[in-house]
């Protein structure tokens, strides 16, 4: 099988929040949009530094993915599909 078609139109936003307990975060949100005939079952979801190593931050089951309080930095995100056999 082949592996899902890449994501489309990744767009990062970021918003200061405050916790239950007062406490002020920064939340990073990425959001994509999935292209016709896709195959993704879930999303691999990496981010790296000033040019730095990729870092997987995590896995989505849908669209969108929240980070908190990243380093003070430049990023760079993607976003790949997976398939139901683990293909990216």
């Amino acid at each position: 099988l082949e592996a899902p078609s890449a994501p489309i139109n990744l767009e990062v936003s970021e918003s200061l929040l405050t916790d239950l307990n007062s406490v002020v975060f920064v939340k990073t949100q990425l959001v994509w949009g999935v292209p016709a005939n896709s195959r993704a079952t879930s999303y691999r979801v990496e981010y790296r530094s000033n040019g730095g190593e990729w870092v997987f931050a995590g896995s989505a089951l849908s669209t969108y993915f929240d980070l908190r309080d990243l380093p003070v930095g430049n990023y760079e995100f993607r976003v790949c599909s997976v398939s139901a056999t683990g293909k990216y």
